[in-house]
């Protein structure tokens, strides 16, 4: 499918739905006009002294914030609200914002049926969240931009505007978010982290200045049970009255799990998870606000299971070992069901992550030539554990498998990681309100540990190499200064550039140790053991232009805003050294990897028409993508032994180029009715790639041309209408009925290369449901819902050694269910 021919047609069907919504078919509502609401709260970052918007076209806007709406449900609302975001870092509206960037609020969650973060990215284009193996991971990409599997993360992940680094810390609960913003493309010059493919910016509750609490309680089939509440707690105490306020957030999931071990009958895909969020908010004088916030999770599970698939076109190097070891292996795996497996391992996917983070806020105001300065200091400290256990060929053979904890004896040392860090940036008003200025500084210090087996057909290969432990000792240190000025040459047109420095430091320490080389686990063998130590240092810039017709051009025209910009920013991801199981065995050097560089030229058109009932926002982008950190699978050989290792290895093998588009389209023909669709176009193909054959790890291959494993095409639609129901007897059951349905299509995709052919993931189509009915003017809900209800089979990861074993495994998220839920909110 060639691009232009996509966007050709996209376009067409975009302008055949601005003919649809004609406002000739729409019904008018004086009460929810615009010039109703003189002012709104701009929902900010969760800590700093918020400004007041002018906001006279923001239908439902007190909503979001808080506040009433003139006695009108937002669901009322005619017209679109203007959404507020801090996509650079400061209040504006999403449509005056140059950037490729989309908005989820808290009842977009709670009506699309989001309970995890990774659930998202079918209402984002180009966004994909894979999650595994482990079940507890999010690997984050947008654009086809993936993070390496060295740990390096392609989209930078911010809590109330504080990074957070690691996939598990990536998996949150949406409990109590009012706002995630995904934004495309690189954002170094505005965020700490740098970034290569973009950022997601979470902005969590803010404590409320009154008391209020509310409950959800969420039920489904295998057994699933989630609950949410919150409470709001404003001290009023002598002189902390009014200037000091709390809220809690506690959070509880329990499922059975939608995928059963045959072998001992119990189920994976399991959670027994808590969630608990504390928030203290204090106006420690008029101009300065302190902002705390500490969190705890836990997460009890038996991991993710997947599918065991046979990969007969591998010449499988071992393959004659494996039949003499497990005879039944390539049946077993064959037999293996999406969501049934034999596994004669306990699985285990136990998680726990706590910390505390917040920020200082002082409005200096106005300061010489400067008419607004506001100083921000932001601190946070965070810590988490892992404990893995994992059957990597998903059978009653015992193949392989990986644990970060006891095995057979031998004592491995669970995944802990420690992270601190500190950022300090001003942001500024001047020249009569036409420069916007942020100037920033970054650093942090990230701390692993692990200690893994890998058990490869044991007890056949543990003399020669079949079983190894491999501690791993990680510490990263990152700094950087950064800085983005933003001028309003004239009313209509805007200039932006920024510059930033990033100075990263890899320090790494692995060991190779095989416990049964000389048939005593009290006398184990260490046969590579090493140190690697570097630092990577780069300058990236952003320029962007953008232009918004004057509102006497806009004429008699259904257009009330139109906007375009161009932007050109680039990327970067330091590079590091090689830690995974198996790497650089035999050798007493590190293999280290280099940084890749991305240039993302994009350009966009953001409009509203209609007198607010449209909005239709277009991007287009093309990046070149080099020094691709690529996984390399080798084969290598093991001293003292005749069978040689297959190392996984991370190398600056390829360049790419990735082209394509975002379209997201929302509309309110009439009142009630609710639209909104998005599509996402992304061309991706490797420039020069010489690497080996997945099939046997020895053949040269050069994948010039071949795509990443990347849907081509995803979009979403969703369609909703309230109604009134004006039920007889008491007042209070009155409410709105709402009907909703979300349909995400996924196009084609592969996830492993063309040789191994059931790497190819055909489309799917997924369609969620839901009826909701709100009641006691809009304080208590209840709704029925049911999810995937075209049972398709969605993917969510892959495993397995295709061209070592001849096997590989995919895992997929849940079947079609079905529940209910409620919710009530106490003023």
């Amino acid at each position: 499918m060639k691009i232009l021919n996509i966007i050709a047609a996209t376009t067409f069907a975009t302008l055949m739905l601005f003919g649809a919504a004609h406002p000739g078919l729409a019904a008018e509502d004086d009460s929810a006009a615009p010039g109703y609401l003189e002012s709104i709260v701009a929902p900010g970052d969760g800590g700093g002294i918020d400004e007041e918007i002018d906001a006279a076209a923001a239908q439902a806007k007190a909503a979001q914030a808080g506040g009433a709406v003139l006695g009108v449900s937002p669901r009322r609302a005619a017209r679109i609200e203007e959404i507020v975001v801090q996509a650079r870092r400061r209040d504006e509206f999403l449509e005056d914002t140059p950037i490729s960037v989309t908005a989820l609020d808290a009842n977009t969650f709670v009506e699309a049926q989001i309970t995890d973060f990774a659930e998202i990215q079918a209402l984002v284009p180009n966004l994909q969240i894979d999650t595994g193996r482990s079940g507890n991971d999010a690997q984050i990409s947008i654009r086809g931009v993936r993070p390496t599997e060295g740990g390096n993360a392609s989209v930078g992940t911010y809590v109330d505007g504080v990074f957070i680094a690691g996939s598990l810390a990536s998996v949150l609960n949406v409990g109590d978010i009012r706002q995630i913003e995904v934004l495309r493309g690189p954002q170094g010059t505005l965020f700490g982290k740098n970034t290569l493919a973009g950022a997601i910016n979470i902005t969590t509750a803010r404590p409320a200045e009154e008391l209020g609490a509310s409950i959800w309680v969420r039920a489904g089939d295998y057994a699933t049970v989630e609950t949410r509440s919150s409470i709001d707690l404003p001290i009023a105490i002598g002189p902390l009255t009014d200037r000091v306020f709390t809220r809690f957030s506690f959070s509880t999931a329990r499922t059975q799990g939608y995928t059963e071990n045959l072998e001992s009958g119990l189920h994976s895909n399991n959670a027994n998870s808590l969630w608990f969020l504390g928030k203290v908010r204090a106006l420690l004088t008029d101009d300065v606000e302190l902002n705390l916030s500490g969190n705890w999770t836990r997460t009890k599970s038996r991991g993710a299971a997947g599918q065991c698939v046979l990969v007969p076109e591998a010449a499988g190097s071992l393959e004659g070992l494996v039949r003499a070891n497990s005879p039944d292996f390539y049946d077993q795996c064959a037999a293996s069901g999406m969501r049934d497996f034999r596994s004669p391992l306990n699985l285990l996917g136990n998680s726990e992550d706590y910390g505390l983070w917040g920020n200082l806020t002082w409005n200096l105001g106005a300061m010489g030539w400067l008419e607004d300065l506001n100083l921000k200091l932001i601190g946070s400290w965070r810590e988490g554990e892992v404990r893995q256990r994992q059957d990597v060929d998903m059978t009653v053979s015992r193949v392989v498998n990986l644990t970060n904890v006891s095995f057979d004896g031998v004592e491995a040392a669970p995944l802990k990681t420690s992270q601190s860090l500190v950022e300090a940036h001003a942001t500024g008003v001047a020249a009569d309100g036409s420069l916007h200025f942020l100037l920033g500084a970054f650093a942090q210090w990230n701390d692993s540990d692990v200690a893994e087996i890998v058990a490869s057909m044991t007890p056949l290969l543990d003399q020669s190499g079949g079983f190894t432990v491999s501690p791993v000792a990680q510490r990263n240190h990152d700094w950087a200064f950064f800085g983005q000025a933003s001028w309003d040459a004239t009313e209509w047109l805007n200039l932006t550039t920024g510059l930033r420095y990033s100075s990263e430091t890899r320090k790494l320490t692995r060991t190779n140790i095989f416990p049964f080389r000389d048939g005593s686990t009290d006398q184990p063998v260490i046969t590579a053991q090493g140190t690697g130590d570097v630092t990577y240092a780069q300058w990236t810039p952003m320029v962007s232009v953008s232009t918004t017709l004057p509102d006497e051009l806009l004429g008699e025209t259904p257009l009330d805003h139109l906007m375009g910009y161009a932007t050109w920013a680039r990327g970067f991801s330091a590079g590091g050294f090689n830690a995974v199981i198996g790497s650089g065995t035999g050798t007493e050097a590190l293999i280290p990897y280099g940084p890749s560089l991305l240039d993302n030229y994009e350009i966009g058109l953001k409009t509203t028409a209609f007198d607010q009932r449209m909005t239709a926002n277009l991007s287009l982008f093309f990046m070149d993508y080099d020094g691709i950190q690529v996984v390399q699978a080798k084969t290598i050989p093991v001293p003292g032994s005749d069978i040689p290792q297959t190392a996984r290895l991370i190398e600056n093998a390829a360049s790419a180029t990735m082209r394509g588009m975002e379209l997201e389209f929302t509309i309110r023909p009439i009142d009630g009715l609710m639209v909104m669709w998005n599509a996402g176009v992304l061309d991706s193909s490797y420039g020069d790639y010489a690497t080996t054959s997945e099939l046997d790890s020895v053949t040269e291959i050069n994948r010039k041309g071949e795509s990443f494993g990347n849907p081509a095409f995803t979009s979403y639609l969703a369609v909703q209408y309230s109604t009134p129901i004006n039920l007889p007897g008491p007042s209070w059951l009155r409410g709105w009925l709402t009907p909703r349905v979300d349909w995400s299509y996924v196009g084609p995709r592969r996830v492993a290369p063309p040789e191994i052919p059931i790497g190819f993931l055909p489309h799917r189509n997924t369609v969620n449901a839901r009826l909701s009915y709100d009641f006691l003017d809009d304080r208590a809900q209840i709704a029925l819902w049911t999810r995937n209800l075209t049972d398709s089979a969605e993917y969510a990861g892959d495993g397995g050694t295709a061209g070592f074993f001849g096997y590989s495994v995919l895992y997929w998220t849940q079947p079609r269910t079905f529940g209910a839920e409620v919710s009530y909110r106490f003023d």
